[in-house]
């Protein structure tokens, strides 16, 4: 019998959590699923852990690979994937026992492409729990046209909120008929570009408004080393952002300058990143990478379109004159200052 819903785990050194989200998994009320777990590679104990669960449920079928990454396990996972939709769970995360349950139904009810559901952010240090809800209705949106006008502007043009794919719910059918991956070479925004080529499919959508996902937040900004290529992958993922604009004739000037304030609020972060997280590199190296950002014409381009709608032209003044000396100096005492929040105070 096909299973109802594919959930895709992928796994690596997770041994403290996995048992949890697992377990979240199997005790489902809908029954009629199957587990992929890709095991990526773990140097812990998660590839024992896991083979004895499958050992346990016959639902659950694991795959061990060498190290690729989370965008490869789960495409491993895709291809696997038997179920008439398809759902991926982190590692670290857990979900309520209605989850699955609730977006299946939904999704059959009203033959519905894509499902979503709001999230519960877990802060393991502090220990504080707050639900997400994201700014959409409990409608049925059963037009391409409305869906993108509505949700692709929120979660892809400027994507204020997180735009994941483990609080959604897909049909099979749209991501296998249409060749959708997630790309291997991305090291973060993978969920994103991933949902841009989902977005452009999507007839019918509905989002309920419950809390069913719970998303871990892990407490390794500390110690997290800085990725030098951020900023190529940012140009990688605008790029594609410009064809989805056109491809989906999101292309007026409102989304334009949408997408400008999001592209530009990356280019703040990465200059941020550079000093929060440890790279090892020293102030004439990371200076030399946050000048190359800003001599190029994308960054240029983007603060000169803003520049008279931003209200707070400070650092759109310093990122359009290329002031490399001031930012680091700035983004060395915005770091510092949450270094020591993050130390002393939380």
């Amino acid at each position: 019998m096909q299973p109802e819903v594919s959930i895709i785990v992928p796994v690596y050194n997770v041994e403290k959590y996995i048992e949890i989200s697992l377990d979240s998994i199997l005790n489902q009320t809908l029954k009629n699923i199957e587990v992929i777990i890709v095991d990526d590679g773990s140097s812990d104990n998660c590839a024992e852990i896991v083979d004895r669960y499958a050992e346990k449920d016959n639902r659950i079928k694991v795959i061990h690979q060498s190290n690729k990454g989370v965008a490869e396990a789960r495409n491993t996972g895709l291809v696997n994937a038997r179920g008439k939709y398809i759902g991926f769970v982190d590692p670290d995360d857990w979900i309520e026992e209605n989850m699955y349950e609730r977006l299946y139904n939904e999704a059959v009810k009203n033959q519905c492409d894509l499902t979503a559901c709001c999230y519960r952010i877990e802060n393991e240090k502090s220990r504080e729990t707050s639900a997400h809800y994201l700014p959409f209705s409990e409608e049925l949106i059963n037009s391409s046209k409305v869906f993108r006008e509505k949700i692709a502007k929120e979660l892809i043009i400027y994507s204020k909120e997180n735009a994941a794919v483990w609080y959604m719910l897909y049909h099979s059918d749209l991501i296998k008929k249409n060749n959708i991956i997630f790309h291997k070479n991305l090291t973060t925004l993978e969920d994103y570009t991933f949902n841009m080529e989902v977005f452009k499919f999507v007839e019918k959508f509905i989002y309920i408004p419950e809390p069913l996902y719970h998303y871990r937040v892990l407490d390794h900004s500390l110690t997290k080393k800085f990725r030098s290529n951020l900023f190529d992958i940012l140009l990688y993922v605008q790029n594609k952002k410009d064809t989805f604009m056109i491809e989906t004739n999101l292309n007026a000037e409102e989304y334009k300058m949408l997408s400008a304030k999001w592209f530009i609020d990356q280019v703040k972060k990465i200059i941020f990143l550079e000093f929060a997280f440890y790279s090892g590199d020293s102030f004439k190296i990371r200076g030399k990478r946050i000048g190359r950002m800003l001599e190029n014409q994308n960054v240029q381009d983007s603060a000169a379109m803003l520049w008279k709608s931003e209200k707070n032209k400070i650092m759109l003044f310093l990122i359009r004159k290329k002031a490399v000396t001031i930012l680091m100096i700035g983004a060395w005492i915005m770091a510092s200052l949450y270094k020591f929040k993050k130390t002393y105070i939380n």
